[in-house]
């Protein structure tokens, strides 16, 4: 079975309209001092994390509370 357990996204700062990067968002819960993520992803790979996965990923894509949003998404799988 496979499991969702990121996603790649393209994200645009707020303050920068226009800018725009790649970043890994992991869909396991941040563990304060964890050198990786419950997914084996090593945390300085880790932009964000959106432990409700693809549902709470989609909610950064709009209007959100964060300086930054999600403009596109690809979910990453694991065996």
């Amino acid at each position: 079975m496979k499991t969702a357990i990121g996603a790649t996204c393209e994200i645009e700062w707020k303050e920068e309209p226009g800018k725009t990067m790649y970043r890994y968002v992991s869909f396991a819960k941040w563990v304060d001092d964890a050198t990786e993520d419950s997914f084996g992803i090593a945390d300085e790979e880790i932009f964000f994390y959106c432990p409700g996965g693809e549902k709470e990923l989609m909610g950064l894509m709009g209007d959100s509370y964060e300086d930054f949003k999600v403009l596109t998404y690809e979910v990453q799988w694991k065996s």
